[in-house]
């Protein structure tokens, strides 16, 4: 079966975290990850070509600490493909 290519522009990984602040300064001054931009609740981080976004507080209802993200241009068009 072949499946249809989805239009993805880019991948992201999304933590939720406890230590936002501890967490932070972990992946920009020990990993030495370069931020793209960051509000007082996540920060976003350059994760060779795709990005890590750490955000503070709990995970979202009926997922685990992370979660895996595909940004579309058009989510109504890449749903109508899938």
């Amino acid at each position: 079966m072949k499946y249809p290519r989805i239009p993805i522009q880019e991948t992201g990984i999304i933590l939720w975290v406890k230590n936002y602040e501890k967490c932070v300064r972990f992946y920009s001054e020990k990993l030495g990850l370069r931020i793209r931009f960051k509000k007082p609740y996540l920060t976003n981080f350059d994760f060779g070509g795709s990005y890590l976004l750490i955000e503070k507080g709990k995970k979202k209802s009926g997922l685990k600490n992370g979660s895996l993200r595909l940004n579309v241009r058009n989510v109504a068009k890449t749903a109508k493909i899938l």
